[in-house]
């Protein structure tokens, strides 16, 4: 049985195989067909994107999968480690597990509110809870997705916290 973040990167197989860039991404043999519209590049140029997921896998896939749609994708495997970037300041949207080692995805975001960031968040979240759910949108999120999400989704939540 697969865990979802593995599910998740093997279903996005077809998809980076298709694109000489992402080649070298993970992919499993048996990967599930997507479905994907494309975001228009003009747009997506320069959006810097900030994934912290605690799961390589997850973090590696979804980096790849924003790349893809011509976003520049930053990877992290902590929230400390987001926090002690640069980066925080000029991230236009923030692709956010909830579980992660050390500082939740929640508590991240109740940091980054109380000094003063209002950089969207994705939250993504291999687990459904209505309770974290109904928190972390209460504080603002864009989107609490479970993994695997539906690729067209998160696009729009994408789309949505670049300003489109």
């Amino acid at each position: 049985m697969l865990s979802r973040s593995e599910e998740f990167t093997e279903r996005l197989g077809p998809f980076c195989a298709s694109r000489p860039a992402l080649r070298s991404a993970p992919v499993r043999a048996n990967a599930l067909p997507i479905n994907v519209r494309h975001v228009d590049a003009a747009h997506a140029r320069n959006s810097l994107i900030a994934i912290v997921d605690d799961d390589q896998w997850a973090r590696e896939g979804m980096n790849s999968f924003v790349a893809s749609l011509g976003y520049f994708g930053a990877m992290f495997m902590s929230a400390e480690e987001y926090l002690g970037s640069n980066l925080k300041q000029r991230a236009e949207c923030l692709i956010l597990d909830v579980h992660l080692c050390g500082m939740s995805g929640p508590d991240l975001q109740a940091r980054l509110r109380a000094e003063g960031y209002r950089t969207p968040i994705i939250f993504m979240t291999a687990k459904f809870e209505a309770r974290v759910r109904d928190r972390v949108m209460g504080a603002g999120a864009l989107g609490y997705l479970t993994k695997p999400c539906d690729e067209n989704i998160l696009i729009n939540c994408l789309e949505r916290a670049v300003g489109r």
